[in-house]
């Protein structure tokens, strides 16, 4: 009965994840792809946070959904986050991913089993990734999103932990804090910590 509750589970988490940030509907997307013979299961699951949202934007807005449409016009259609905050480069990401990726946590696992195993989390954080990096307008905020997958997803490819394997994760917390601190001391953060 556990086994039959998570698609919907994870549909849910995925709904709420794509309410409080819109791009995270990316997320939604691969998660649902990825278990073809969940699909009903997760669907139902995405379907209560997404009519929270339809019902909140018909009487916040008027209509269901709206506030979706106002963020993808402003923020694709007619492109205002690039022009009142500016761009970066495509390869961006990449260079915060260098910044932030669980380092510490892979050199303490005991060797990588399958990489099949991290496909579950890797995936849906790769394409978000893509799909944040074909938008001009790019912040450390929205790459870090895709930060827990990241962790989840080199702890599904180790072959067996160790005692190591917990001090590795702290020290790839002490990572992030640290890279998040030096960012926005440098204003890479653009003062958004």
């Amino acid at each position: 009965a556990q086994d039959r509750a998570a698609p919907a589970a994870t549909g849910a988490l995925a709904g709420l994840a794509f309410v409080l940030r819109y791009p995270a509907g990316i997320f939604a997307a691969a998660l649902g792809l990825a278990a073809p013979r969940s699909l009903p299961r997760f669907a139902l699951g995405l379907a209560l946070p997404l009519a929270a949202l339809a019902a909140l934007d018909q009487r916040a807005w008027g209509a269901p959904f709206a506030s979706v449409g106002a963020y993808a016009a402003y923020n694709l259609l007619q492109d205002r986050a690039r022009i009142d905050y500016g761009a970066r480069p495509w390869w961006f990401y990449l260079a915060c991913l260098l910044a932030f990726a669980p380092w510490p946590m892979a050199m303490g696992l005991k060797g990588f089993g399958s990489l099949r195993a991290a496909l579950p989390a890797l995936a849906p954080a790769g394409l978000y990734l893509l799909a944040m990096s074909a938008v001009a307008h790019k912040e450390p905020r929205f790459f870090l999103s895709a930060l827990p997958l990241l962790v989840a997803a080199t702890a599904c490819a180790a072959a067996q932990t160790s005692g190591r394997a917990r001090a590795a994760l702290a020290l790839t917390l002490a990572q992030g804090v640290a890279v998040t601190a030096a960012w926005w001391h440098l204003g890479i953060l653009q003062g958004d910590i």
